[in-house]
């Protein structure tokens, strides 16, 4: 469901058809889990995997995004990316893939308490983009639900987590790793599209 809605919204905004979403995530050994393989079987969706190190850290899942989105770029596969990350450390391909004829559109959620209207994105990352493109919030409560606040018997604590898959639990191999949200590529009009997506 949040691949369907991240398309279609990605598909008004530029009135083009997607090439492809990239969907980025990392695993043991880089090795497909069997959530990755689901989120591989839907349609024109790939799954890019970086490893998990030792102490638990996602390695080499940004590097595999900057790299794809300044390939797409390089090959003039499609003119606009959406992206769906935060991460300051992929200001650069961005830059890198402008530079080569490619406009790159910012996927964000609202908050209006922060100061760029926006949550977890990096403002070095922001300033660098073509655009920014809110995402709804209906397409977020649709497809999560917040976790329960759970109190520990015999003592005041009180836990509260961030919101979870509605339908599935996340696809990452362990705990704090969840899907990476994509890039999404839209193609030239006369191709067929393409997407790419991460996040943390």
């Amino acid at each position: 469901m949040l691949i369907a809605g991240i398309v279609s919204i990605t598909r008004d905004n530029c009135n083009l058809d997607p090439l492809r979403i990239y969907w980025y995530d990392a695993s043991r050994d880089g090795v497909l889990s069997d959530w990755h393989k689901k989120i591989s079987l839907l349609d024109d969706v790939k799954v890019r995997l970086g490893r998990i190190g030792v102490n638990g850290q996602r390695k080499g899942v940004d590097l595999r995004l900057g790299l794809d989105l300044v390939e797409v770029a390089r090959n003039g596969s499609a003119k606009v990316a959406y992206l769906l990350s935060g991460d300051d450390a992929l200001a650069e391909a961005v830059e890198a893939a402008q530079d080569l004829g490619m406009k790159v559109v910012l996927l964000a959620l609202e908050d209006k308490n922060r100061y760029l209207g926006i949550k977890s994105v990096a403002e070095h990352l922001a300033y660098k983009v073509d655009r920014i493109l809110v995402l709804p919030q209906e397409l977020i409560f649709s497809t999560f639900t917040p976790a329960t606040r759970a109190v520990v018997p015999g003592s005041e604590t009180v836990s509260e987590s961030d919101p979870q898959p509605a339908t599935t639990p996340s696809p990452g191999p362990g705990p704090g790793s969840g899907p990476a949200p994509a890039t999404v590529t839209p193609g030239d009009a006369g191709r067929q599209e393409g997407h790419a997506h991460h996040g943390q």
